[in-house]
């Protein structure tokens, strides 16, 4: 018994729960830390690295305001995808579902303004109202 009790003891102080212990391997972990730091700025030295100050800047940006207005004089060619889908939001009859038409495709092909285009559209006042 006395040998598992001493077993025991010995477990529970190199445990990681020992604080003891713990406080011993943190102060060699910084120490060699330490070291490391001391070497890396010995070769800045011998290197002839400059040591360069650079101020962080936050830079805050704040979003454009979004508004649904299309001028239409700028948009070319994209009447028939806007009657398209003028005509699939008025086929759907039931006044309990849900409208949705997706419109897909790479950025910078005119997406959000085609969906301006039809939401202002005046077939479909009733519709969105």
């Amino acid at each position: 018994m006395k040998g598992n009790e001493m077993s025991k003891k010995v477990r529970i102080f190199f445990s990681k729960s020992n604080q003891l212990s713990y406080r011993l391997k943190l102060g060699h972990r910084v120490k060699a830390l330490s070291g490391k730091l001391e070497a890396i700025s010995a070769n800045r030295i011998k290197f002839g690295f400059n040591e360069r100050l650079v101020e962080s800047q936050i830079q805050s940006s704040e979003r454009e305001q979004t508004h649904s207005f299309v001028r239409l004089e700028e948009v070319i060619g994209r009447d028939g995808d806007k009657n398209a889908i003028i005509e699939l939001l008025l086929e759907i009859n039931s006044e309990e579902s849900i409208r949705v038409v997706p419109i897909v495709g790479i950025g910078g092909l005119g997406k959000t303004t085609l969906a301006q285009m039809a939401f202002n559209d005046e077939k479909l006042e009733h519709i969105l109202s």
